[in-house]
């Protein structure tokens, strides 16, 4: 049995539904390049941001600057913009460290230079049902049939899915944004392939191990909430929404994820981070251990309700 089944296992049995996230120490150097990621709202996208930002916040400690940083508004990308232009100047280069993440990446697009891009894309339909819920509770909205479909016709709603993806005033259609993937990005899936990305990912740049929530598709539109049939819909919102459509499929079909060593001992730390919507936005905690001490850290205690008893 592999070390991640193992841990999956120990971590099933005590009532965790979490997955343990072996990052494989590397024979070559790790890469010092910038990263952004360019976050397309409801597709798994804080639960990855703040597993890796916590990770290079651990990990690059006391090893030379470092950024780190949500820039989903104009100000917020503007002020550290400045920052960034002004530490790149100063510092040398190999020991720089930078990683991003924006709703709003292709409004800025080419503001950061010689950086490794990469996206996650979940189901348009899946993804918008998602979205909904999750703006109803943030703006206290009663969810109902009528408010859901009067959600999905707004113009904001249908064609978020592919702005972040292309720089602005750029064609948003499927073949502009499929040829920036090829030509700019380092890596891009769909939603259920996240845990083997995180996992090159940390293996790559020589960051902790991770356990988190399991990061898979949730089918948010199976089953009623509020007595409202989401999967109803699916088919005009699906017609209505043919790019967005076509470019998932085509991800799923054609994903990039970096290659990496998977032989070699895992990463002697382990992040256990934990994030999850609240009304007044994403709520999350994170601790490091050591690997050799996950297992009994694991089964100290059993969980009914998510990964919040790792932080008791």
């Amino acid at each position: 049995m592999s070390l991640k089944s193992l841990f999956d296992s120990n971590l099933e049995k005590n009532g965790y539904e979490a997955e343990f996230i072996p990052s494989f120490q590397q024979s070559k150097n790790r890469p010092y390049s910038a990263v952004m990621f360019h976050h397309v709202k409801k597709c798994a996208g804080m639960g990855v941001f703040m597993a890796l930002k916590e990770c290079i916040r651990f990990s690059l400690a006391g090893m030379g600057k470092y950024y780190t940083g949500r820039l989903d508004d104009d100000a917020i990308w503007s002020t550290a913009i400045d920052e960034l232009s002004g530490m790149t100047n100063e510092i040398d280069h190999q020991r720089y460290r930078l990683f991003v993440a924006s709703h709003i990446a292709g409004d800025y697009y080419y503001d950061l230079k010689d950086v490794n891009r990469f996206t996650i894309l979940r189901s348009p339909f899946d993804r918008v049902v998602s979205k909904y819920k999750y703006d109803s509770m943030r703006n206290n909205f009663d969810i109902s049939e009528k408010g859901f479909f009067q959600y999905i016709e707004k113009y904001e709603n249908r064609y978020d899915y592919l702005q972040a993806l292309v720089p602005e005033h750029e064609r948003c259609n499927v073949d502009n944004v499929i040829s920036y993937l090829e030509r700019d990005f380092f890596a891009y899936f769909d939603i259920d392939r996240t845990s083997e990305f995180l996992s090159s990912f940390c293996s790559i740049y020589g960051l902790p191990n991770i356990v988190m929530g399991k990061q898979n598709s949730s089918k948010a539109a199976e089953g009623a909430l509020n007595s409202i049939d989401y999967l109803k819909y699916e088919s005009k919102f699906s017609s209505d929404n043919k790019d967005a459509v076509f470019l998932y499929d085509w991800v799923r079909d054609n994903a990039v994820i970096p290659k990496f060593e998977q032989k070699s001992s895992v990463n002697p730390y382990t992040l256990i981070v934990s994030s999850s919507d609240a009304q007044d936005g994403y709520v999350g905690r994170s601790r490091i251990v050591k690997t050799e001490d996950l297992a009994p850290y694991i089964s100290k205690v059993k969980s009914s309700n998510g990964m919040r008893h790792f932080f008791k």
